[in-house]
């Protein structure tokens, strides 16, 4: 079942000719999983020269954010949902996606 809010993403994204998912790369069936996790952008740094790339795993999907610190990276995490743990925070070594170890600073 679809619903409204995904149909309206759907139009928006084959109007713009933009190519990305609604849900994880790994529960959805329709994703070539090797291909597209290579190129999706939750899979890359996001974060502008000066700040460090987190990704908070958020109920609908990752969050991107560009932060100094785990704090800040958390703050603005919970901009964007309720209810946020330190356990879903992630930070880009300069390769991959890492846990933050809880929220603390490495």
């Amino acid at each position: 079942m679809t619903t409204e809010t995904e149909k309206k993403l759907a139009r928006f994204i084959s109007r713009n000719k933009i190519t990305a998912t609604v849900d994880y790369a790994d529960n959805n069936p329709n994703m070539n999983a090797k291909k597209d996790r290579e190129y999706a952008y939750w899979e890359r740094p996001c974060a502008i020269a000066g700040l460090t790339s987190y990704r908070y795993k958020g109920r609908y999907g990752w969050i991107m954010i560009g932060a100094g610190d785990h704090a800040d990276a958390l703050r603005s995490a919970a901009r964007s949902t309720d209810n946020v743990l330190p356990e879903n925070l992630q930070v880009w070594d300069g390769s991959k996606y890492v846990s933050t170890e809880n929220g603390v600073n490495l």
